[in-house]
Formats: structure tokens, sequence, C-alpha cells
């Protein structure tokens, strides 16, 4: 409101057009008040009269007061603007809403329904529909309804299909909100100013419609008030008193006009910025043997065991390829395990296929994929069922993404989006909630909680924001928390907080971590153990100390390489030539060959393994090289 009182200063105008809308709502409320005549009673006597002390607007050719029916007239085109567009928002809202968030075959063939029906001017269906209802008001703005349902459908399905790939749904999605409550309290408020100013449009073109459609006879019938039988009228006796059709015709155009005004004052008070899809479907496959590696087997202490993860996506002949291939994990309690890896070796999929955020046509498939709760339960996250599978991972899985203001719903203070996590769970009644959101956003080390609870996310600094969407990560006590790139959109002062924040929470609440980076540096300084991906697979990983030091597999002595040195005289960094392949392209042996220094027959020719346990590495000359890691090159210089 605050913003809307603003905008009225800055803006003249809309406090005209505003002024204007209330007063016609006051007149056509209180119109048996405010006429001067009974609007339906004449005298042929004075037909046709001009603006007088007595008729201020004149009479009609019945010799009725044109003032007086012009005040009832505007009780008959608020009424009917109002009736289409509730009919059209009724309609339109929730099934642009539904096909835009359900996609597929549903959406299809709604699409096509809509395109047929949009195919067809409004004003002839509005016709076609009256001519099978009948005539009348009613019956008029009920057809006027649903044409602009079809229109607002089509623009809500539109605005849905852009809003439901942003980072802040599939942060709801993690959290286990309802389909209906994605829909209605995440999706719909940010295609609300959009559709406000096409509701605005729509009541404005229901009044025109109105009126024309009372012009030509299908509306309201004569001897009742309204601009377009008043137009009608004067049509008629145009050459006697062409005065006539100027009150009507002024009145529409004045309120369609202040209408629109209004409307986009209306959008601006509404859009925080002011002035300043289904899931993949999980299936149960046999896992592929990974010779001598144990790092999908499941141990005692283990909060998350993954086997033969799987990621695939069509191509354009439909054929799957693999985006991840048969990837083994184990996470412990209290344990932070690191992702490495370029762009485009699958670090990223592996954390969406296990917080359930792989989107259609993808597909996951893997052996076993288990969580261990805080309570000692085991659960199967590629069980059947998406509702389970969703309430699963809704009450143990959380995830903090690396664009923490576009993970962060735009049109919601920060404290309510903490607060409908929290209603998700058992045991905190509403009163409740408030004081658990400021422990959190303390915890999380903002000052002030109850001020930055009431901010939005656009108010908040790239740090704060991430620090709020841990605080969200947390308010559902997880098992697992999922970071995919904390920090890459921070700059080096506030990384270094996040870090610290993440090393300090994994330790005061044994939560398990799983980190996707690229960047060696947040590796050393956070995880405990690490899994270096290259091709969609795991080519080495081990503890993070003995990874970094003494690499085994050429590729994590290249990333090693490429780390910058804060060291006079350290040399240039050895960049690394070639680039990862693409899913589909992968050659028949190892997969890293073709950008090898080491590279003999035999990699060419068979796929390695990958062997070991408390180091693991994918590659058939690891035994005989000896590769430089970051301090031993360090040492050296």
């Amino acid at each position: 409101m605050r913003r809307f009182l603003l905008n009225l200063r800055a803006r003249p105008i809309v406090v005209v057009a505003l002024s204007f809308l209330l007063m016609l709502v006051l007149v056509a409320l209180f119109a048996p008040v405010v006429a001067t005549h009974d609007a339906g009673q004449g005298s042929l006597r004075r037909i046709l009269e001009g603006p007088s002390r007595e008729h201020w607007l004149g009479t009609d050719e019945l010799g009725r007061d044109v003032f007086s029916r012009l005040v009832f007239g505007s009780r008959v085109a608020l009424l009917a603007a109002t009736e289409a567009v509730v009919v059209a928002v009724a309609l339109g809202v929730p099934v642009g809403l539904f096909i835009g968030f359900r996609g597929g075959w549903v959406d299809r063939i709604a699409m096509r329904i809509i395109d047929g029906l949009s195919a067809i001017p409004g004003i002839v269906l509005a016709i076609s529909i009256i001519a099978a209802l009948g005539t009348g008001l009613v019956r008029a703005m009920l057809a006027v309804g649903i044409v602009g349902a079809t229109i607002l459908a089509r623009l809500t399905r539109g605005q849905v299909l852009a809003v439901r790939e942003r980072l802040y749904i599939d942060a709801a999605r993690v959290t286990g909100v309802s389909q209906w409550s994605l829909l209605f309290r995440h999706a719909l408020p940010n295609v609300a100013p959009t559709l406000v100013v096409q509701g605005t449009l729509l009541f404005a073109t229901a009044i025109i419609i109105e009126a024309g459609l009372s012009f030509i006879g299908l509306g309201v019938q004569p001897p009742d008030p309204s601009w377009g039988v008043m137009l009608s009228s004067a049509q008629e006796t145009m050459e006697r008193q062409p005065f006539n059709a100027v009150p009507p015709g002024a009145a529409i155009f004045v309120t369609v006009l202040s209408v629109n005004i209004v409307g986009d004052a209306i959008q601006d008070m509404m859009s925080p910025r002011s002035g300043v899809g289904g899931r993949g479907h999980l299936l149960q496959r046999p896992g592929r043997p990974v010779a001598g590696s144990g790092s999908g087997t499941a141990r005692d202490g283990d909060v998350l065991a993954v086997r033969g993860l799987t990621v695939t996506y069509p191509d354009d002949t439909g054929t799957d390829l693999a985006a991840v291939d048969s990837v083994d994990l184990t996470i412990r309690r209290g344990e932070t395990l690191a992702l490495v890896g370029e762009s485009g070796c699958g670090k990223s999929s592996v954390a969406l296929a296990i917080a359930g955020l792989i989107a259609p046509p993808g597909r996951i498939s893997a052996a076993s994929l288990a969580l261990t709760t805080t309570d000692g339960e085991t659960i199967n996250l590629g069980m059947p069922g998406a509702s389970q599978l969703r309430r699963a991972r809704a009450h143990h899985v959380s995830m903090v993404f690396q664009e923490p203001a576009a993970s962060l719903n735009p049109v919601r203070p920060v404290g309510k989006q903490i607060e409908a996590v929290l209603a998700l769970g058992a045991g905190l009644d509403r009163s409740a909630r408030p004081a658990r959101v400021h422990e959190l956003l303390e915890q999380v080390g903002i000052t002030d909680p109850s001020r930055r609870a009431r901010s939005y996310p656009h108010e908040l600094s790239g740090g704060m924001a991430q620090r709020v969407m841990i605080a969200l990560a947390l308010a559902k006590e997880p098992s697992l928390l999922i970071a995919d790139e904390p920090t890459t959109a921070l700059d080096v002062t506030v990384q270094d907080e996040i870090l610290s924040l993440l090393r300090r929470l994994s330790a005061d609440l044994d939560l398990a971590v799983l980190l996707v980076t690229h960047d060696l540096g947040v590796v050393a300084d956070l995880a405990d153990r690490a899994a270096v991906m290259y091709a969609g697979r795991i080519v080495e990983e081990g503890n993070v100390e003995s990874l970094l030091v003494d690499p085994l597999h050429p590729y994590t002595s290249a990333l090693a390489a490429a780390v910058p040195r804060n060291q006079p005289r350290s040399g240039d960094l050895q960049g690394l030539a070639g680039s990862v392949p693409l899913p589909g392209e992968w050659p028949d042996g190892c997969t890293f060959a073709d950008r090898c220094a080491y590279r003999v027959d035999r990699c060419d020719q068979t796929e390695p393994s990958l062997d070991g346990i408390e180091h693991a590495v994918r590659c058939h000359l690891a035994q005989d090289l000896e590769l430089a890691g970051i301090r031993a090159e360090v040492g050296r210089d």
C-alpha cells in the first residue's frame, strides 16, 4: 500500500482516474439517491429537450431524464463488467495455472481447444453463446466472461511456463510443498501483476462489449437503462438531438480510460521490484557392478547411500543419452562430501537427481537410493509413488542453490517463506513460527532478524540472501543438505563467511552435506571427502587431503594445476586443453583419454573401473604415474 501511495504522488493522473472510479462506484451504489428523476418515467410533452436546470443532461425521445438514466446505467455497466471478469478469472486462471504447470498431453489438448476458441472473434463467440442461451444482461456477460477466460488461460499458462523453471519453485519443491501450494502460493503471486493488467483490460473491454451488445439488442433490453441502450436511442434521434449521444459515449470513454490507468498503478504496487515443471520419474533397475568400488555400499553411520545412479535425457531421435552414468556415493552423518569437476561433468545432475528435481523428459534410475534419517529410519528415495517420494524428500532433504536471490520467491517476505516450511513440519503451531524464524535467522548469522524477516529478497545483499536460503534449508531439520555451488555468485569475503557458516552448521547439527563445486579451494576449506567427476562418471574419490596432495588421476592433477597460487614466482596457470565430451559422444575406452598427456593404446580400448576403497581411482595407469597435487607443487617453489 505504501508503494501504491507513493505511485499516486508521482503520477497525478492516477489520482484523477482513481477518484473518478470511486465516484462512479458510489454513484452506482446510491443510484436511487443520486438520480434526480425516475429513470423509467418520461413525459411526452418534454421529449428531446436540451440540458436545463430541471434536466441537467436533457431528455430522450420518450421524455425521460438522461442524467438519471446515465446514473442507473453506471450500475449496469459496473455489474456487467464485474460479472464478466469474475467468470473469466474463475475459469481461465485455474485452467492456465494447471496446464502450464502440468505440461505434457494435458497442456497440448487444452491449448488446442483454447486456440480454436481464440481463433473466433470475441464478439462473434459472445453472440453465438447468447444465441444458445438467450438475450439478457446476465447471459450476455456470461458469454463475455467465457471469451475472457480463453484469454486469461492462455496468458496464465504462458507466464507459468516461465515461472515454473525458476529456482525458487525448485526450492519450494525440495521443501515438499503440495502441488496446490506451488500453484497458488508460489506461481500465482508471481504472475498476478500481469494478470491484474489483463483483468483491468478485460473489465474495460466488458464495459464496451456490454454497451455494444445492448446497442444491437442482445444485452440489456429496453426500457431498462444502459449506456448501450442510450446510445442506440440517441442514434435514432441523432438529427433532432445529437447531444444525447454525448453523455453515454463520454461515460464509456472516461470509465474505460480510468480503469486502464488504475490497472497500471496496481501492477506497480504488486511488484516488489517496482521503482528500483512434474519431475523425472525414478525407476528401480539392477545396478551395473563397479569393480573394487565400495563407495556406494551402505556403512554404519551413512545418511545417504547411492548405488548405480543414472540420469538420461532423450535426443532428437528418442534415444536416451546418459548425463550421469552409474554413480555410487555415500555420506556419513556430520561429513561433507564434495562433487568436483568442470561444467558439464554431471555433478549438478547428481545433486538434482537426489533432490528429485530432474525435469521431464529426463529420467532417473538407480540400483539403490537410501536415506537414513536422524531417527535411524531408512527411507528408500527410489520407492514408487510420487506423493510418497515427495514427502520423504520434503522432511529429510534440503537444498541450497548457487543463485540465492533467484531461489527465493520475489513476492513474499523471507520470513513468510521460512514460516511456510515450518508449517509443513509437525509440532509447531502458527503462533510459535515467528519466534522460530528469528532463531533460524540468528543461527545463520543475520542481525536484526525481526526486520530482515519482513524484507523481500530484492532488499537483501547476495550474502544475506544466501544466509536466508541456508536458514530456509535448516527450517525442516534435514538429514541431508545439498549445497549446489553455494558461493559462486558471491564475492570473496562473503564466500569465506558462507563457507565458515556451513562448516559450523555441519559440525553443530551433525549434518550430512553434499557440496557441488568446481572450486578446489572451496573443497579444501569445507569438505572431508571429495569425488571428482568427468563425463558423467566418478574418476577419483577419497579423503580431501590425500586427493589434493597426492592425486592418482591425471584429470584431478590437471584441476589442481589450474588453481591460482597466492605466491610469488609460482609461474603461469596450466590450463587443460579440450572440453568435456557431450553425452552420446563419450569414447569407448577412458572418457578422459582425448585430453590426457599419459594416454596409451589401452586407454582407447578398455574403460577403466573405479578401483580402491579409501582412495578410489578410475585409471589404467594410476599405479605407474607420479602426479603433482596442490601442496606438493607449492612446496617445490
